[in-house]
């Protein structure tokens, strides 16, 4: 099941002239601990030669709206849906940081367009 948040709507409208240009590249979705959203953080601007996320911007988002979990979400630069190796890499390393301040990282999901690819489906998350 995915998140009918509005978030592909927000990562996808971009023409291709416009992802030329700085546009959202990852979000984060807040919920409390009945799974209500209780927020949306875009967390990254950046264009297609680069964008850099952070974990700690992730933690702080989640800490200041005392989120109990958080379905995060990015708009690959080269429109391949499928994770690779550094995606993986982030993702695990930013679940083991969140469940540390005890908040669960429900998904992480990679939209392009109208398609995306769950982190969770894929059996890549806890």
């Amino acid at each position: 099941m995915k998140p009918e948040v509005g978030l592909e709507t927000t990562l996808s409208n971009s023409s291709p002239q416009e992802r030329q240009q700085e546009h959202l590249t990852h979000g984060l979705i807040l919920f409390d601990s009945r799974y209500s959203v209780i927020g949306f953080e875009p967390l990254l601007y950046g264009n297609v030669d680069s964008a850099f996320l952070y974990r700690r911007e992730i933690i702080k988002a989640a800490l200041d709206a005392d989120a109990s979990a958080v379905i995060t979400a990015h708009y690959p630069r080269d429109g391949n849906l499928n994770p690779d190796k550094t995606d993986i890499a982030l993702i695990k390393g930013l679940e083991a940081s969140l469940e540390a301040i005890n908040v669960r990282l429900v998904d992480h999901l990679i939209i392009c367009g109208t398609e995306s690819v769950s982190f969770a489906e894929q059996g890549l998350l806890k």
